[in-house]
């Protein structure tokens, strides 16, 4: 019964966000609807310049109100159009995106309160998290913890959505602001009940995790920082006998994001790269905690198996890449790649080479991470 009504949610969750979503703007509409790149581009406005974006929002506004979905759908894909046009996004000023914010942060706020229907709401979070100023992240905040599922989920795909405009353009959303929005997304990561919100959070993370500009350091560092403590948090709180195979691949997103971040261009901070690598140790420590209760699904057998064995297989991978930021000569072990040889001899291997890579390479300096930790 519990999986019949996750699958349910999940439709409805899916239906919505696909309403919510698309992006068809018909030839007639754009040619009506146009705001001028010099406008959108322009460093300074001009007193012309703002009233024209005023013009422009408010008639947006105007058909994102109405209770015609086709009509709502187009206003939508106006106010979208000069933030998420994929020949300009790069080049909105900071300038048109304050006064933009200004214009339509106070409406949509509103619009995406708990009196109004879903499609409206989603519509109007989804444009918050284009805008990508301070003043429509602060409106995205309260929203993270809203009662339904869905908002939840929107509300981080927002978030994400801020950070990938961070990242690309020119930011109008001060690195402190960030942060904070970094730390609200992680408290979902580590405590939401429900796995498509905890899923979208850890995404919006990794979002963060790649904001790589001048002056936004603590925005990168913290990301990546929130997402190893929530994720070591969850998957050492996860029952050996767990089949939630949306909660591993979430764990392997984590993993992965990690694993970009120790092998990027730009340096992590000592202590940083450490909590990398206790994440990846976190997640060797589940696969063999796990194999050891015989709760391992056997070789070859499925989407659960083969999730495991990534899981193992990036951890370890992590632990290395760290060492090596860490300026710390090693030797690359393969300690996971017995787990695809296909047989219960060598899943008894991996416990084995698991503690020795636990107590070798985690425990030793100099990691020097507590064996508690790690073996239960």
């Amino acid at each position: 019964m519990a999986i019949l009504t996750r699958n349910t949610r999940a439709r409805s969750l899916a239906l919505l966000l696909a309403l919510s979503l698309s992006l068809f703007i018909s030839p007639r509409a754009r040619a009506q609807n146009e705001l001028p790149a010099a406008v959108v581009q322009s460093t300074t406005l001009n007193d012309a310049q703002r009233q024209e974006a005023a013009r422009y929002a408010q008639s947006g506004l105007a058909l994102l109100r109405s209770t015609q979905w086709s009509e709502a759908r187009r206003g939508r894909d106006q106010l979208l159009r000069p933030l998420e046009d994929t020949q300009a996004a790069s080049s909105v000023s900071v300038a048109f995106r304050l006064e933009y914010a200004r214009e339509l942060v106070p409406t949509l706020s509103t619009l995406a309160g708990r009196d109004q229907s879903d499609l409206t709401r989603l519509n109007a979070i989804r444009l918050l998290g284009a805008i990508a100023t301070a003043q429509s992240a602060a409106a995205i905040e309260p929203l993270l913890t809203d009662a339904s599922p869905a908002i939840r989920f929107m509300a981080c795909q927002a978030a994400g959505t801020t950070f990938r405009a961070l990242a690309s353009s020119s930011p109008a959303l001060p690195s402190g602001e960030a942060v904070r929005l970094v730390n609200r997304l992680a408290s979902l990561a580590t405590s939401d009940k429900d796995p498509t919100v905890v899923d979208s959070a850890v995404t919006a993370l990794v979002d963060a995790s790649k904001v790589d500009i001048a002056n936004y350091t603590e925005v990168r560092e913290g990301a990546f920082q929130q997402i190893a403590r929530s994720m070591s948090a969850r998957i050492q709180a996860l029952p050996t006998d767990s089949l939630d195979e949306a909660t591993l691949a979430t764990m392997l997103r984590a993993g992965v994001a990690a694993r970009d971040g120790l092998i990027g261009r730009t340096r992590l901070s000592a202590s940083l790269n450490r909590e990398l690598a206790a994440f990846g140790g976190d997640l060797v420590a589940y696969v063999r905690t796990r194999l050891k209760a015989g709760h391992m699904p056997p070789p070859g057998s499925g989407m659960l198996r083969s999730a495991l064995e990534q899981l193992a297989s990036t951890g370890e991978a992590n632990v290395f890449y760290a060492l090596l930021a860490l300026d710390v000569s090693r030797d690359p072990t393969s300690v996971s790649s017995v787990l695809q040889d296909g047989n219960a001899q060598s899943d008894a291997q991996f416990v084995q080479q698991a503690e020795s890579f636990i107590r070798d390479t985690l425990v030793a300096r100099p990691l020097s991470f507590p064996a508690e930790r790690f073996i239960k």
